[in-house]
């Protein structure tokens, strides 16, 4: 006999943990506050295997740095789609916005391609 704790409680956690499995691997579009949640392991996964020789290929690799690239020009920019001239504070909550996103669209693009290298080995 095995003792899971409050029984009316151990449904309950056991359904829920379950329903949280699927909706995080099943490739069904989630919340973004779900990526945020995943961030920094993902990004810590991604910056090993980005330079790792056995890691993702090149094509990642240079999507990634394309995209790292791209926002610290945007950033570094005096073009900008709010000026900080003009708007002040929230022209700088744009470029601030940008940097912020940046890590997630990579975490983003790194949980596709894992999974992508998942279904062609599994």
């Amino acid at each position: 006999m095995f003792i899971l704790g409050p029984r009316d409680s151990a449904p309950a956690d056991t359904e829920r943990h379950i329903r949280e499995y699927n909706s995080r691997f099943s490739g069904q579009p989630r919340p973004w506050l779900d990526y945020l949640w995943d961030l920094p392991t993902v990004l810590r996964h991604a910056c090993r295997e980005l330079f790792s020789l056995s890691g993702l290929v090149w094509m990642f690799r240079a999507r990634v740095l394309l995209l790292a690239a791209g926002g610290l020009l945007y950033v570094a920019s005096p073009l900008d789609v709010v000026p900080e001239a003009a708007f002040g504070l929230l022209g700088l909550l744009d470029d601030v916005l940008i940097v912020a996103l940046l890590p997630v669209y990579v975490s983003v693009i790194y949980l596709r391609h894992v999974a992508q290298q998942a279904a062609r080995h599994g």
